[in-house]
């Protein structure tokens, strides 16, 4: 009879584990999709808010959102030098620190006045006319990469270890009654 407790409580917690993974809210991605117009591309999954393609625990950008994505676009909820509508507009994860859009090289307009006149003779009914012809050189651009120092953001467990760390717990104590 004993044995049968713990067996039902080992089975409870292993159901409790797997719990949260299942409890995120479709709708909340759902919203997303519909709001940012990611639906049908690689941003369409869990993976926007959870650290796995099946849900599991909330990463820094879900963590952040709290289901208001609105609210967080100017942030950068992973620390990769992005903001997470920049990275979504880029369809990159804006909660996955290694997964952000390629930098745009950085143009540097410097004009050149280097224009030269040269003249020419046109014969228009048989009277010689001199024009000079300009010639501007197009400006040089030249370009400039910029690259940031990216910190990682220490994620902490999730709510399912707590859970299976109680039910280990409580199967130990009973096993010890």
């Amino acid at each position: 009879m004993k044995y049968k407790l713990i067996l039902v409580l080992f089975l409870a917690v292993i159901l409790l584990v797997g719990a949260p993974m299942t409890s995120a809210k479709s709708s909340f991605l759902s919203s997303f999709n519909n709001y940012y117009d990611t639906g049908d591309t690689r941003l369409d999954s869990c993976v926007i808010c959870h650290t796995g393609p099946n849900g599991g625990s909330l990463n820094s950008y879900g963590r952040a959102s709290g289901g208001n994505f609105v609210s967080i676009e100017d942030r950068d909820s992973d620390g990769d030098g992005f903001s997470n509508i920049d990275e979504i507009n880029a369809l990159t994860f804006p909660g996955d620190a290694n997964d952000f859009p390629e930098p745009v090289p950085e143009l540097i307009s410097e004009p050149i006045d280097n224009v030269t006149e040269a003249p020419v003779e046109e014969m228009i009914d048989n009277q010689s006319i001199e024009e000079p012809i300009v010639n501007e050189t197009q400006e040089e651009t030249t370009t400039e990469e910029q690259s940031e120092e990216t910190t990682t953001e220490q994620q902490s467990p999730g709510f399912e270890v707590i859970l299976a760390i109680a039910g280990i717990l409580s199967v130990v104590y009973l096993k010890r009654k």
